[in-house]
C-alpha cells in the first residue's frame, strides 16, 4: 500500500497543479484574468485606480500599460486625487503614479505632502510628480531626498531638483558624479546640463572634477563639457588635452569632437603641429572625427614618417579615414602592403580605408574576405585582417557596408565570437531600423551575444528616434 501511494502522490499533486492553473487562466471571478477582462473596454477611472493598486503584478502591469489610453486624463486625475488621500500606501502610490503622467494642475502641491511618507516607493513617485510640476517651496526637502540611501529615490529627487534650476544645487550635482550608481550619476549630469545656461560656475566645476582623483567621475565631467559646448568649455578641454591626466586625454578629445566647429578644427590642427606626442595623437583623433580636410597632407606625411612617435603615426593614419580623401586610397593600400610596417599600422590602415570608401576599397575588402590577401596579418593565427575589414565597414555607412556585414554574420561559425562581436558592433554603427530584426534573430540563436546586440540595437535606435515602436529589446 505504501508503495502504491508513493507512486500515486506525485501524479495526484501534478493533477491538482494543472487544475489550479486552469482555474486561474480561465478567469473565474476574482482571478487576475477576470480582473483584466473587466478592465478591457472600460472607461471607469475608479476601476482603473483599483487595478493600479492591485496586489497582483499582472493586473498592475496591464493597468499601467493601458489606463492612460482608456480614460480621459481629467477624469483619471480626479480619481487619482481621491486615491492619494487613502490611508493605504498602494492606493496612494497608484494616485501619484497617475498624477505624474497626466500633468493635472496642482499635482505638484499634492505630491509635496508625500515627500516624508514612510514608503520609499511613495516618496519616489511623489518626486516623479514634482519633476513634471515643480514646487519651489519643496526645495529643501527635495535636497534631503537627493541624499537618500535608496538610489531610485535619490535619482528621482535629483530630477525633481533639476526642474527648479537653482544654481545653489550645482555643488550637490557635482559631488554626485562620483557615485557608483549609474542612475544617480546620470541624473546629476542632467541637472548640471540644466544649469549650464544660468551660472558661469558649471565649466570650472566640471574641469575641477576632471582633474580630480576619481576617474569615472572625471570621464563623466569631460563628456558633459562636450555636451555643453561653447567657447569656455572648448578652452578648458583644449587645456586638458595638452596637460591633463594621460588616461583621460582621449576623453577630452572625444568631447572636443562632439562640440565640433571651425574653431575646434583650427585649434586641433595647431595642437597637432606644435604639442607633445600625447596631445598630438589625440589632436589627430579630433581632426579625423571632424573630417578636417585641410589637415590631410599633414596627417599622411606623419603616418609615413618612421621617425615619428608610433601612436602619433597610428592616430594620424586612422584620422585619414575621417578626412575621406579618395585620392589617398591607392597610396594607403601601397603603404599597408609594405612588409616593414608594424601590424598595428596595417590594421588601422585597413580600417581607415572604410571611412574613405570607393570601389578600390570595396574590391580590397572583398579580396580580404575571400582570403586572397591578408598583408601577413593572419600568419600568427586568427583572422585579424577580416576583423579590420569588419571595423572598416563600421565606418562606411551605406547599403554596401550593411549588406556585407549581414553576409558576414550569416556565414560566421558558432565559435567565431570575435568576428560576430565586431560585426554586430559595426552593424550597430551603420545599420538601419530593419537591421534590428537581423540582430534579434542572431540573439535567438546565440543568447551569449546579448550584451553587444543590446548595444547595437540601442545605437541604431538613437539614430532613428521613435524606432519601430517596439522598444530597444525583445521581451520574449
Amino acid at each position: 500500500m505504501i508503495d502504491i501511494r508513493k507512486r500515486i502522490d506525485p501524479w495526484f499533486i501534478l493533477l491538482i497543479a494543472i487544475l489550479a492553473f486552469w482555474w486561474i487562466v480561465s478567469g473565474t471571478d476574482g482571478t487576475p484574468a477576470s480582473e483584466i477582462r473587466a478592465l478591457e473596454g472600460s472607461d471607469d477611472p475608479a476601476l482603473w485606480l483599483d487595478a493600479l493598486a492591485s496586489g497582483d503584478r499582472s493586473v498592475r502591469n496591464f493597468a499601467m500599460g493601458n489606463a492612460l489610453g482608456a480614460v480621459p486624463a481629467e477624469r483619471l486625475a480626479d480619481s487619482a486625487r481621491e486615491a492619494v488621500a487613502s490611508p493605504d500606501s498602494g492606493r496612494r502610490l497608484a494616485g501619484l503614479w497617475v498624477l505624474a503622467r497626466v500633468g493635472a494642475p496642482g499635482s505638484g502641491e499634492i505630491a509635496a505632502a508625500f515627500l516624508s511618507d514612510e514608503n520609499s516607493e511613495v516618496r519616489r513617485t511623489a518626486l516623479e510628480v514634482l519633476a513634471t510640476d515643480p514646487v519651489p517651496d519643496a526645495h529643501a526637502r527635495i535636497v534631503e531626498l537627493a541624499k537618500d540611501t535608496d538610489t531610485e529615490v535619490q535619482a528621482s529627487a535629483i530630477r525633481a531638483l533639476a526642474r527648479l534650476r537653482n544654481p545653489e544645487d550645482l555643488s550637490l550635482y557635482v559631488s554626485l558624479l562620483a557615485k557608483s550608481s549609474t542612475l544617480v550619476r546620470n541624473a546629476a549630469g542632467e541637472g548640471i546640463l540644466d544649469l549650464a545656461g544660468s551660472t558661469s560656475e558649471v565649466v570650472p566645476s566640471l574641469l575641477a572634477v576632471a582633474r580630480g582623483p576619481d576617474l569615472p567621475a572625471a570621464r563623466v565631467a569631460l563628456e558633459l563639457l562636450g555636451r555643453i559646448g561653447g567657447p569656455e568649455a572648448l578652452d578648458g578641454l583644449f587645456m586638458f588635452l595638452e596637460s591633463g591626466t594621460p588616461a583621460l586625454v582621449a576623453d577630452a578629445a572625444n568631447a572636443i569632437a562632439a562640440i565640433g566647429g571651425v574653431d575646434a578644427e583650427d585649434r586641433a590642427l595647431e595642437v597637432y603641429l606644435n604639442s607633445d606626442r600625447s596631445a598630438r595623437a589625440q589632436a589627430a583623433r579630433v581632426l579625423g572625427a571632424l573630417g578636417a580636410t585641410e589637415a590631410r597632407g599633414y596627417l599622411w606625411s606623419t603616418a609615413q614618417d618612421e621617425g615619428e612617435d608610433f601612436w602619433v603615426r597610428y592616430w594620424s593614419l586612422d584620422a585619414l579615414g575621417g578626412c575621406a580623401d579618395e585620392s589617398l586610397v591607392a597610396d594607403i593600400i601601397r603603404f599597408i602592403g609594405e612588409p616593414v610596417h608594424d601590424p598595428r599600422l596595417v590594421r588601422i590602415g585597413i580600417e581607415a580605408l572604410g571611412g574613405i570608401d570607393g570601389e578600390e576599397v570595396i574590391e580590397l575588402y572583398d579580396r580580404i574576405i575571400a582570403g586572397r590577401v591578408d598583408f601577413g596579418l593572419n600568419s600568427a593565427g586568427g583572422q585579424p585582417a577580416l576583423i579590420s575589414v569588419i571595423r572598416g565597414f563600421g565606418r562606411m555607412a551605406n547599403d554596401t557596408s550593411r549588406e556585407h556585414l549581414r553576409s558576414i554574420l550569416d556565414n560566421a561559425g558558432p565559435d567565431d565570437f570575435e568576428i560576430l562581436i565586431d560585426a554586430i558592433r559595426s552593424l550597430g554603427k551603420v545599420g538601419t531600423l530593419g537591421d534590428i530584426d537581423v540582430l534579434r534573430e542572431i540573439h535567438r540563436g546565440r543568447p551569449i551575444l546579448q550584451g553587444p546586440i543590446m548595444e547595437a540595437i540601442s545605437a541604431i535606435e538613437e539614430r532613428y528616434p521613435g524606432g519601430n515602436g517596439r522598444g530597444g529589446w525583445p521581451t520574449e
